[in-house]
This record gives structure tokens, sequence and C-alpha cells, in this order.
């Protein structure tokens, strides 16, 4: 009952967004528009969709809509969730009544996939990271059945998807570049966005694809927490990182892989996930998804010209999910939580340096240590840094270079180098109060130099660094250790961040620390305070500066 009440709330939050937009009614000042987001059409197309589909509105009710909708700039993903509606549509029988055959060969020409992907050659665009040879495939595959086209292009784009994913993932998270090392959500949702793309497009998913699933939904089934909060590290998190852990539950209990706990959990897990997007994320004064004002922040690519079509994507795929679980059996109830030890390991694709996710439980909270490299133009940025991310204690923050609890060398030259992308030796051990971990960089990264942030990675093998955390229960702390040519090492600075003022934060080995307001703003919301810590250097070869958490 409880899970047929979240579905009728997500279509009614899909319902009042349309109309709010039609009417041009305003969220935090914003005017609701289909004008600013190439992505928009084809998600209001599949909105109008869903609520015919649901009884919600007679056919005729949008009749001047389409014509907006056909006529709008249509990209990437806006192509994939228009082809989704145009199939709903055809489905019920109502395509050609809906729309026009005009509007149709309008589309037909407009929602390809050649942006995507080169014909003939099937090389993805090189603008476009490797998840999106997932959004061409989808594209064809939908375009064949509409019967725009033969099935030839979704298969050997979908060839060229698979060996990506053989030759860059392991444990069933994939690289999202050619090897460099970055793993974030879209690593671990990968093999599952694949699987759900072969089961809503009526293709059979093979037995490999099913075990790196497994891999995968392994990994979040160890992250699950009772408050239904996902991804905490990389970009595009918040909504999407919550969302990203109900994807793969949902899709892993389709094909069957879960135990019957496992299941329970997950199922217990989807419904206070939904319940947060609904209660947290959707702000009922404002009638809207909010991940951009009262203190949070995203990545500036889904800033506030996406606020209509944010509020349409979310609870499409919240929806997807909580309609899954409705046609699986009913089992016992129990309460979300991690199905892991209280300490892990798992390791990403080794192309040369350590790559993996360390991840500890303390009876009161979840970690997850990332040793991985954000690459152009992440790598500097804090929601790719190798530290302990945890929901409303320790985070990143989107957009900007906030070096959050990583310390910076300045050199004489008054570049910043910091231990991030190169980490070799990574190894852990137990200790009397927790756990040690302990992992080198044989390179400190360039990410401010001529007084710029450096975009891309660069390697200066002069100055090198060792990072030891300690773990206890109820405290975090990191030491690192760092070797400076002769003469070259100019000062160490650090800048962490903190949501509650009053959390105790130490810092040691440096000689002027402060404590001070911040308009720092984190994917769910404000930080309070920063901690700053300095030191002048006068060309010290080694230097170990050190900082502890303690909570509660």
């Amino acid at each position: 009952m409880k899970r047929e009440h979240i579905i009728s709330q997500l279509y009614q939050v899909i319902h009042t967004t349309v109309n709010r937009t039609l009417n041009k009614q305003q969220s935090f000042g914003h005017t609701l528009t289909l004008e600013g987001d190439p992505y928009v059409s084809g998600k209001f197309a599949l909105a109008l969709s869903l609520l015919l589909e649901r009884g919600m509105e007679p056919e005729d009710q949008w009749r001047s809509v389409w014509p907006v909708l056909v006529a709008a700039p249509c990209d990437n993903w806006g192509k994939y969730y228009f082809l989704q509606a145009l199939l709903k549509l055809k489905q019920h029988e109502s395509l050609e009544r809906v729309l026009s055959a005009e509007q149709l060969a309008t589309l037909r020409c407009k929602l390809n996939w050649q942006e995507m992907v080169e014909e003939g050659t099937w090389q993805l665009n090189p603008r476009f990271p490797t998840n999106f040879y997932g959004v061409a495939f989808s594209v064809a595959r939908l375009r064949f059945l509409l019967g725009w086209e033969s099935e030839r292009a979704s298969q050997e784009i979908l060839q060229r998807l698979l060996a990506h994913y053989r030759a860059h993932a392991q444990n069933g998270c994939a690289d999202e570049t050619n090897g460099h090392g970055r793993f974030d959500r879209y690593s671990v949702l990968l093999v599952a966005e694949i699987c759900q793309r072969h089961l809503e497009t009526g293709l059979e998913v093979a037995d490999w694809l099913k075990a790196s699933l497994r891999q995968a939904v392994t990994l979040v089934l160890s992250m699950l927490n009772a408050d239904g909060s996902g991804f905490q590290w990389g970009r595009s998190i918040g909504a999407y990182g919550d969302s990203g852990f109900n994807e793969i539950l949902a899709v892993s209990a389709r094909l069957g892989l879960l135990n019957s706990q496992e299941q329970a959990v997950a199922s217990a897990f989807s419904q206070a996930c939904t319940d947060r997007f609904l209660h947290f994320w959707y702000d009922d004064d404002e009638q809207s998804v909010n991940l951009w004002f009262k203190g949070r922040q995203t990545d500036a690519y889904r800033a506030e010209h996406r606020l209509v079509g944010e509020n349409i994507s979310l609870c499409v795929q919240h929806l997807n999910v909580q309609q899954a679980w409705a046609h699986l059996p009913v089992l016992e109830a129990c309460a979300a939580g991690p199905l892991s030890p209280a300490f892990a390991f798992t390791a990403f694709r080794d192309e040369g340096f350590t790559r993996g996710l360390y991840l500890w439980h303390d009876g009161q909270r979840t970690f997850t240590l990332p040793l991985i490299n954000g690459d152009r133009p992440y790598h500097a940025t804090s929601p790719y840094f190798p530290i302990p991310f945890s929901a409303g204690l320790l985070t990143g923050v989107a957009q900007g270079d906030a070096p959050l609890w990583v310390p910076g060398i300045y050199d004489q030259h008054g570049r910043v180098l910091r231990p991030l992308v190169w980490f070799r030796d990574c190894r852990h051990q137990k200790t009397a109060e927790g756990w040690e971990i302990v992992f080198d960089c044989d390179a400190l990264d360039v990410v401010f130099e001529e007084g710029d942030s450096v975009q891309e990675p660069q390697r200066d093998p002069d100055f090198t660094c060792r990072t030891r955390y300690l773990i206890a229960p109820g405290s975090v702390t990191r030491e690192d250790t760092f070797t400076c040519p002769p003469g070259r090492a100019r000062g160490v600075e650090l800048l962490a961040a903190v949501y509650d003022a009053h959390l105790p934060v130490t810092l040691q080995g440096y000689t002027d620390t402060e404590r001070r307001c911040t308009t720092l703003c984190s994917p769910t919301g404000p930080l309070a305070q920063e901690i700053v810590g300095r030191r002048e250097l006068s060309g010290q070869t080694q230097l170990t500066v050190s900082w502890q958490v303690c909570y509660g």
C-alpha cells in the first residue's frame, strides 16, 4: 500500500510540474520554462505520455503543446526521453492521434544518434564521456522499435559500449575515461543502465553483464543506509547520487541477482530513498525539486536553467524504480542498512596506479574513501579527492576549486601542488582502535599555476607524499608527510569545511590556524564554517601535517 501511495505522489509531482510550467509559474523566483535546456523538450514529452498513460488527462489536453516540443531544441539525453515518449504513445495506440504525420516526420529526422557517434566508424564524439555510448545506443534502439531504422546501428553502438566496458571495468565499476582512472557514480551505474536498456527495449541480458552487475550491486549493498542517501563522491551526486543506488538495486532485483535478505534490504532502501526524494529534495512550498537553492549547490551543467527537466527526470527515475518493485514479490519488511564487513577495499581497474574505494562503518556512520583520478577537468576538485566522504559530515563542493581536506604545497614559482591522482603502494592494517590506511603519491599534482587552475593533471615527481589515515570509533585522522626538493617549498596550507560549527577539528603542523564563517555550499545544504591552516616554509625537504575530526 505504501509503495502505491509513493507511485501516486510521483505522478502528482509530474502533473504539477507540467501544469505549472504551461502556466509560467515560478519556483525559487525562476519562471518555469521550456527554454534554455536542450533536454527539456524530450523530458516534457515523456511527462505528457506518462500522464496520458495514467489517464490523468484526455489526449487532446495538450494538443497545442506538442508542436512547441517538436520545434524545440533537443540534444542527446533529450532525444532519448522524447523517443521513450513516442514509444509509449505507440504502445498505447495513440501516437498518430497525438502527433500529425508531418510532426512525426520532423521528429524522425531530428531525434538521431549521429551527434554522439560517427556513422560508419561508430566512434564516440570525443566531446562526450563514455556513458554517452549508452545514450546513443538507446536512441538507435528506440528508433528501431518505432520502425524508423534497421537494427544495425543499435547493434554496432552496443558492441562499442560493451567493448569499452570490458576494457576499463573491474568489480562492476567502469573507468569513465580511457584508462585515466575516473571512477564515480557513473562508473558503478553504467552496467545497471546497460542492463536496464536491454530490459526496456526487449533484449536479453548476457550472463557476463549480469555477473558485472552483481559486482556493482555488491558494492552498493555495502553502502546502504536507513535514510535513503546514495553516492557521496564524484560529480552530479545529491539527488542523483541517491537515485543511482535505487536504479542499481531495482534492475538487479528484476534480473534475480539478489538473495532474499538482499532483496528485502534493497526493497526497504528503495522506499526510504524515494521518501527522501519526496520530502527532502522536493520542496513543497516551491512545488519543485531543489538542487540549487537554500544552501545547496550542484554542477554547472545541471544548474537551475534545467529546473523543469530535473523535476521530471528525477520523478521518472523514482517512478521506474517503484513500479519495478511493485511487480516483484512482496518481502517481509526490514530496515535498510549496509550488508558488508565493517571495513573493506574494492579495487577498480588498475592502469599503473592504485584505483579503488575504501569503505568502513563504525556503527554510527558509513565512510567512503576513493583513490581515483578526476582527470580533466575534475582532478583538482574536492568531489574527486582522496578523503573520507560521509553524509552530513565530510563532503566535497561541486564547482569551483575549494581544496577541501587535502593540504597543498606552495613552491618558489607560486604553484600549488597536492597529493592527488598518482597513488601507489596502498595498504591497510587493523590497529588496536580501528584501522590504518597508508598510500604514497610518487608525484604531486600541480593544481594551480601562473595565476590559474590547471585543467589537466600535471605531474611533478620532484615532490612526493605519504598519506596515512587512522580510523577509530568517533574519529578520523589524516597525516601527510611531504618530501620536497631543497629550497623549493615555500609554504603549506589546508582548507577544510564542516556542516556543524561546533564539530571538533584539530590541525597539527601548521603555525597559523583559524575558524571562520563560509559561503561554501554542498549538494545537500550549506556548510557552516571553514577551518584554515597555514605554515611558511624556508625550503625544508620534509614536513608532516595532519588533521583530526571527532564526531559523536
